[in-house]
């Protein structure tokens, strides 16, 4: 109001970058990203006021998610999002019509910067060098045919002559981080089916789906728009609505290439990306020389943060999951090989000749996902009785009749034991014979449960309470003996038959390697076969 005052009553343009900073930094604490969030709303209920919307020309607000914005009830309502507007679409990057003539005057001078670096394969002319460029940097769509090149990439490119991660080396944002760490199952797979425009834009913090956020923090883009028309919206008039909705991709290679390396570092807290790559050598080195226990420790390491909180059921997805580390790693890898009677799993391939058959086996659980206080209770119980110490379990049940009987008659029960001394073990045996036939199944129950909520840890016994409802599982050695037979399979056929050319047993070093992934626990058995 003062600017406009002062300056002959010119209206004031507010520009507000990384206005959702406040509340994307703090994703992981949903409590302060709220506080945060209401002090924003008090911000932008200010440029509202009838005293100081007079004096405003416009306001333009940017940032990286909308969550911030649309959770603020009626505060920024006069704003009007343009975000995935089509008329809007090429104010974010350079387009192909801006390419040419803006930086046709740098692309000599970049071929040869490039063909005097020594690095392999430089382009060979300048049409090669703009499909180079625009694989690398290009892609980006945000409604419309309009798409643009990322100009922060762009311009450090033709800066240092040099194809990079720029972009990304720029800092990955804090939300994006800890959502990751939390749920990484959603953000190594994400599932790019088609999504509303309303899941779109999603605001509730503590529900963020994966893909909007990765098309939020520019993982993501727009692949292309459609309409979803649903019959039944309009029930007087059964009119159809459409409602617009969004498929997505990766935009360029510059994201492509790095995004799982990416992840891997958040999910194991490496430093770098390039610790990714080292562990990557560290398991080559160990599958050729056929160390079990180091194989198994790198794996384990690589599917512990999704077996535990987001325990898949099936097998396919644990393959999935083992494929895309190994090709994240830098293997080349074969999925599904297909032979005459079966297919391989996986098969690797490294230098030297050699190939490595990876044969899965994964113990998968019933479909009951919660139980019922009572349920947990009667699991506990029973793995009381083969697990327990009888001291403890006699203690429990003995606590449960000093409980419920008045002290004469305890003493009277006592008395007469042959024993002159009565320890406190003693004692506890005495009235758990007791117990064992005045209790009803229900109070036994109920005090062995305690005995061992008393004496485990919540994780373990999260842990017993998993292997009680997985009726399907098997045991470690059922699972290691299909494991056996698979790879004895596999090896078999190598040696007989021609998988298509691919691998010919009399030409080629094979080593198998057994993966065993059972009871939903974050373990894998390595095992190594006959060359």
């Amino acid at each position: 109001k003062a600017l406009y005052e002062n300056n002959n009553k010119t209206k004031v343009a507010a520009l507000i970058d990384e206005y959702d900073a406040p509340v994307t930094n703090y994703m992981d604490d949903p409590t302060l990203a709220k506080a945060n969030a209401k002090i924003l709303h008090t911000f932008f209920a200010a440029l509202k006021k009838p005293t100081v919307s007079p004096c405003v020309h416009f306001t333009m607000v940017t940032g990286i998610t909308r969550y911030a914005l649309t959770s603020m009830d009626s505060g920024p309502n006069h704003l009007v999002d343009i975000s995935l507007d089509p008329q809007y679409a090429g104010i974010c990057g350079f387009t192909l019509e801006e390419f040419d003539p803006l930086f046709a005057d740098r692309m000599e001078a970049t071929l040869a910067g490039l063909k005097n670096s020594g690095k392999s394969k430089p382009p060979v002319n300048l049409a090669d060098l703009k499909a180079e460029i625009l694989k690398w940097y290009d892609g980006y769509n945000w409604g419309g045919p309009t798409r643009v090149l990322n100009p922060y990439s762009i311009l450090f490119f033709f800066r240092n002559k040099s194809f990079d991660h720029y972009w990304l080396k720029s800092g990955r944002p804090g939300h994006l981080t800890a959502l990751i760490q939390a749920r990484p199952m959603d953000f190594l797979m994400p599932r790019l089916e088609a999504y509303l425009s309303v899941e779109v834009g999603k605001t509730e913090l503590t529900q963020l789906q994966a893909v909007p956020v990765l098309f939020h923090s520019g993982y993501l883009t727009l692949d292309k728009t459609t309409s979803f028309s649903s019959p039944t919206i309009n029930t007087l008039t059964n009119d159809t609505e459409s409602l617009p909705s969004y498929t997505f991709r990766v935009p360029n290679f510059e994201v492509y290439s790095v995004y799982y390396k990416d992840c891997f570092a958040v999910i194991l807290q490496l430093k770098s990306i390039k610790d990714v790559q080292t562990k990557g050598n560290e398991l080559r080195d160990a599958i050729v020389q056929r160390n079990t226990k180091i194989v198994s420790s790198i794996l384990t390491d690589f599917i512990s943060p999704i077996s535990y909180y987001q325990r898949p059921d099936d097998e396919k997805t644990f393959h999935a999951y083992i494929q895309l580390i190994l090709m994240t790693m830098g293997f080349k890898v074969i999925s599904e090989l297909p032979g005459f009677a079966n297919r391989l799993d996986l098969l690797l391939e490294l230098p030297g000749r050699i190939y490595v058959i990876i044969e899965l086996k994964f113990s998968p659980f019933s479909n009951k996902k919660s139980l019922t206080l009572d349920e947990q209770d009667g699991f506990l119980a029973n793995w009381a009785k083969f697990n327990l110490e009888l001291e403890a379990r006699n203690h429990a049940l003995a606590e449960v009749i000093r409980s419920k009987l008045p002290f004469e008659d305890i003493e009277e029960m006592l008395a007469e034991a042959p024993d002159d001394i009565l320890t406190k073990s003693l004692q506890d045996k005495i009235l758990a014979k007791y117990a064992n036939k005045a209790l009803t199944t229900v109070e036994r129950k109920l005090a062995l449960a305690n005995a061992v909520k008393e004496k485990l840890t919540k994780d373990e016994i999260k842990q017993i309470l998993w292997k009680a409802v997985s009726g399907l599982s098997l045991s470690t050695d059922q699972i290691e003996d299909l494991l056996n037979k698979a790879v004895r399979k596999a090896l078999s056929d190598i040696k007989e038959k021609d998988y298509h050319g691919i691998v010919r047993y009399d030409a080629k070093e094979i080593i198998d390697l057994g993966l065993a992934i059972y009871e939903g626990s974050p373990i894998v058995k390595a095992m190594f076969g006959p060359a």
